[in-house]
């Protein structure tokens, strides 16, 4: 059929219009705000809308997130624009988690070191 010639062809199927080559049609064609966006940053960016639009909701993640709530907005505002995406987060998740067990192994090697020293302390001999 015409429609499914028009989708092979990367053209809006809907579109009337045999005339123009192009896929965007302009403002009279039709148009999807996530383009081709991946489902999980479409949620995250619903998310974010929600979110935003509720003050109380932006109070608790910046308690959440230990910040402050202009800086959870910008935060929001950014991934909503599509400037951090699902990926961007999970990535940044990661680092931090590594980061975490870092500074935790170094904790627990200075804790070792300082109960090996011997110092003043009692003697299991008595």
């Amino acid at each position: 059929t015409a429609q499914q010639d028009r989708q092979a062809r990367n053209k809006d199927p809907y579109s009337a219009s045999e005339e123009s080559d192009s896929p965007w049609e302009g403002p009279g064609g039709r148009f999807d705000a996530y383009g081709n966006d991946s489902y999980a940053n479409i949620q995250l960016r619903r998310d974010a809308a929600v979110k935003l639009d509720n003050p109380e909701l932006v109070m608790m993640l910046a308690m959440a997130r230990n910040d402050s709530i202009p800086a959870t907005r910008h935060y929001l505002t950014k991934i909503m624009c599509g400037y951090i995406t699902a990926e961007g987060i999970a990535a940044e998740e990661a680092r931090e988690k590594e980061k975490a067990g870092e500074v935790e192994g170094a904790n627990a090697g200075k804790a070792l070191k300082a109960a090996g020293k011997g110092g003043k302390g009692v003697s299991p001999r008595g």
